[in-house]
């Protein structure tokens, strides 16, 4: 599978690579004060044949537009989950949790 990064300004594609997020030509022309130029959007080359009911977990790697060596070793699992009690009870949804991935 190929992708390629795609300037949601100007249109321009780019190689995939990391720490390359924005267009260099397109962030040039932004401002301190306003949101980013040129942002760089993932585009997959090809026909989308995928089956999430069918296909392995490992196959979703493949379909990422990174390279597997390029994903930070984070480990998961046992992250908290928050009780915010005076936000159950405003919104009234007692069975509320909060997830904290920090």
């Amino acid at each position: 599978m190929k992708f390629h990064y795609e300037c949601t300004e100007c249109g321009l594609k780019f190689e995939l690579k990391p720490n390359v997020r924005l267009c260099p030509a397109c962030s040039a022309a932004g401002a301190a004060d306003r949101p980013l130029k040129g942002v760089l959007e993932t585009v997959f080359d090809g026909e989308n044949s995928f089956d999430p009911f069918t296909e392995t977990k490992d196959f979703i790697f493949e379909l990422l537009p990174v390279e597997r060596e390029f994903f930070p070793p984070i480990p998961v699992g046992n992250t908290p989950l928050w009780e915010p009690q005076r936000l159950r009870d405003e919104l009234s949804l007692p069975g509320l949790y909060i997830k904290d991935d920090t």
